[in-house]
């Protein structure tokens, strides 16, 4: 990602901007880096380079908050 000059295309079920995408000693080094370690900050940071961002960011319906907590949807994933 930090490396992408013209074209970043993320796609899931999840996406959270907050995510770090390293850990331990590397995300402690990133953090004084040219560019931050948590995605959301980082793509912003490439846009601003011009770099274009496209997000494909789906909510399986199948899913549900049911009073009980997190259920399964036909996915398999728990949303």
């Amino acid at each position: 990602v930090c490396g992408a000059q013209h074209l970043i295309y993320i796609t899931g079920l999840s996406v959270h901007p907050e995510k770090a995408l390293l850990r331990g000693k590397e995300l402690e080094e990133a953090k004084d880096g040219k560019y931050s370690p948590y995605l959301g900050t980082l793509l912003k940071q490439k846009a601003e380079e011009g770099v274009r961002v496209n997000m494909l960011v789906w909510d399986d319906p199948s899913t549900a908050y049911m009073g009980r907590g997190m259920v399964k949807g036909v996915t398999g994933y728990n949303d």
